[in-house]
């Protein structure tokens, strides 16, 4: 889930958390399967075997992303996994364990052996004895006195359950965490199915989480460099998508934790009844050849590839599959992970109104949740720290740091779905009934540029209303997207501060590649040099070029060229002043950046190129430290994209961009020109515009 500045891994061995568990732990399991790869591979149907729902008859193309959560469970004593049903006697704790309560519903089940009971010295005091000489109170009084209850009529659900039962249950697992007997026997296993488009790069990276597995379906009945159908217009194959996950799960996971944690499946089996083992070796083989040139590739094993038919749940592969997700998960360093029984109480209180359709919550309401629990209750900065963590792990969204941001909490990831589908899909979703809304989003797609009121129009169709209940809701969710670069609020051309634009940039909806002929006129040895950033990863993963550029439109306003803006997918130029201008251009695992004189490369001046540099690499920094803390980990990026998360290479814009190697920096020195791939002479004092320490003015 989104993060903030401080990972899960510092707070979860902080001096704060160890103090909690003083009070009392219960032992914790953590995991989450991600459901990636192409459209129409067969996830979502997977996903429903898992969590027990109804396979669809037909293909249905998932917008964006659906999570699951506690509808799919691994029973700790007998380690296998099984769907969770509504009818289980069981409660869930946000996503994070669920709890039978033995004495209630299971007296004569066996003591599961890897529960941790808390020692006597360790149990919450017992509430004093006039607690319990309060007069009896009616349901409608408890209904009445129940925070849960006023938070969910507040909240406009529709959904109630029975308050007296709510209210026995609720009290049974304070009886619980006070007796030090809060056992866990099932484990959710929270799934989340991504949708296979391009539109959904950005938003994708927000959910993915540092633990769980990374589960890579593809078609096994088409060959892995087949073009895909389901991708109209481009030709894509299940290796272009296959490798683009790869390359995005190697950026936002550590070391130790990314590549093992993935798992491909090769789906269709149903197909090959015949010659079932034949065709998953000539698979093996493809996905061997796929990856023999990725750095990763000594770390990626195809020998285990699971072949399954993602439509029948008798089917033996998926169950020797669920084995092995199992396997896996007992694995995980997070599993069995002592967390605070002074938690539970608020946990479970969240998680009733999550079932009853509250996705987001004022501050106020959650400490009125908090005050509740009596003699359980944590103090102020026990609350703020117990907020701060959940959202670190991904279990809810709270930004403690943004006075403003810090005024909600929203305990349903799913709402940051819903919010983003709204406008960041792809064109196969557009609303075919609201002549205006697809209109919006078609436009949004070619210039990658979202009116503000038009955004309210879009969050005003009946599908989206009930999330946008409030104003004060659209607000709070709409500064949660600028945070996160999602959404953009541009520099203007006249830089008046006091002006608000009445548009966002939304750098991950361009669909335009460059259509004039800027580059041809501009982008040459007569008014551009060059230079590029060069990360460690194999192909740096397009959110990050988006990020770029939503930092650059902060600071410098979009070229107009041709009458229409220079921002398209391929390149994004921004005006530096009356006479210079700057270009930034993905290339695989570079990012070029064109410094351009209208006039002519003499009239480049050293001070104004070093500048642009050095704010672009500021960015990219704390881009990269964003994925560092978001992977949920301190040591994500320590190596590769974090310490120093790409090199800097200076060239000329020649025929392509061309750039000089290190070792020849001596001689160029001595020379004053040097010569390109391409034979071309170039002057060497231009390479050093770049970098403010070799030339002074």
């Amino acid at each position: 889930m989104i993060r903030n500045r401080t990972d899960a891994s510092s707070l979860l061995d902080s001096k704060t958390f160890y103090e909690l568990l003083e009070t009392g732990y219960y032992i914790s399991y953590e995991n989450r399967l991600y459901l990636g790869g192409p459209c129409n591979a067969g996830k979502t149907s997977f996903a429903c075997i898992l969590t027990g729902e109804k396979i669809p008859d037909k293909w249905i193309s998932t917008n964006g992303l659906q999570i699951y959560f506690g509808q799919n469970g691994i029973h700790l004593k007998d380690k296998k996994m099984i769907p969770i049903r509504k009818d289980m006697l069981c409660h869930t704790v946000h996503g994070k364990v669920i709890s039978a309560i033995n004495e209630m519903h299971n007296k004569d089940a066996t003591p599961n052996p890897n529960v941790n009971k808390v020692e006597k010295k360790e149990t919450v005091e017992q509430p004093d004895k006039s607690a319990a000489k309060k007069p009896k109170i009616s349901s409608k009084e408890k209904e009445k006195d129940n925070p849960s209850s006023q938070i969910l009529k507040s909240s406009g659900s529709s959904k109630t359950l029975n308050v007296l039962q709510e209210e026995t249950l609720r009290k049974s697992i304070l009886d619980e965490v006070r007796n030090g007997k809060y056992n866990l026997e099932i484990a959710p296993s929270d799934l989340v199915d991504f949708g296979g488009q391009k539109a959904f790069d950005m938003t994708h990276q927000l959910f993915i989480l540092q633990e769980g597995t990374v589960l890579l379906l593809f078609d096994g009945s088409k060959d892995l460099n087949e073009p895909l159908p389901e991708y109209p217009g481009q030709i894509i194959s299940s290796a272009d998508i296959l490798l683009h996950w790869v390359d995005s799960v190697s950026t936002y996971c550590t070391e130790e934790s990314g590549m093992h944690r993935i798992q491909f499946v090769a789906t269709h089996s149903d197909k090959y009844q015949d010659n079932f083992e034949i065709r998953r070796k000539e698979l093996v083989t493809q996905l061997t050849a796929t990856f023999q040139n990725h750095e990763k590739k000594l770390d990626l094993c195809f020998d285990n590839l699971f072949f399954i038919d993602a439509r029948n749940k008798d089917d033996n592969e998926i169950d020797k599959l669920k084995d092995k997700l199992v396997q896996v998960a007992f694995s995980q360093k997070s599993w069995g992970k002592k967390m605070p029984l002074l938690w539970v109480p608020l946990e479970k209180q969240i998680v009733d109104l999550k079932l009853r359709g509250t996705s987001i919550l004022r501050i106020e309401e959650i400490q009125k949740l908090n005050k509740s629990n009596e003699d359980l209750m944590m103090d102020d900065e026990q609350l703020n720290y117990f907020l701060r963590t959940q959202h670190a792990i991904g279990k809810l969204v709270y930004f403690d740091q943004d006075d403003e941001l810090a005024k909600f909490v929203i305990i349903e990831p799913s709402v940051l779905v819903n919010a983003l589908r709204s406008f960041v899909t792809d064109e196969m979703f557009f609303p075919k009934n609201d002549t205006e809304c697809y209109h919006i989003l078609k436009k949004l797609q070619l210039e990658g540029m979202l009116k503000k009121n038009d955004l309210l129009k879009l969050w005003n169709q009946d599908e989206f209303k009930s999330i946008f209940q409030e104003q004060d809701y659209k607000d709070f969710i709409a500064k949660i997207l600028l945070r996160v670069d999602v959404l953009v609020e541009p520099t203007l051309l006249n830089h008046d501060v006091n002006i608000s634009p009445d548009y966002y940039i939304v750098p991950c909806m361009i669909q335009t590649r460059l259509d004039n002929d800027y580059a041809a006129k501009y982008l040459n040895r007569n008014r551009s040099i060059c230079m590029a950033y060069v990360f460690k990863v194999q192909m740096v993963p397009p959110c990050v070029f988006f990020r770029l550029i939503a930092s650059a439109v902060g600071i410098w306003p979009f070229k107009e060229y041709q009458e229409r803006k220079m921002f398209f997918q391929d390149i994004a130029t921004f005006v530096f002043d009356e006479y210079n201008e700057f270009s930034l251009i993905m290339d695989g695992r570079k990012i070029v950046v064109y410094f351009t004189n209208a006039n002519s490369i003499q009239k480049i001046q050293q001070p104004k190129v070093a500048s642009v540099q050095e704010c672009l690499s500021m960015a990219i920094k704390s881009i990269t430290e964003f994925y560092q803390i978001h992977s949920g980990s301190s040591h994500a990026f320590d190596v590769k994209m974090f310490e120093k998360p790409f090199e800097l290479e200076y060239g000329a814009a020649c025929k392509a961009p061309c750039f000089f190697k290190r070792e020849e920096e001596l001689r160029l020195s001595k020379v004053g020109m040097w010569k390109c791939k391409h034979g071309e002479s170039h002057e060497a004092d231009y390479l050093w515009y770049w970098d403010s320490k070799k030339v002074t003015c």
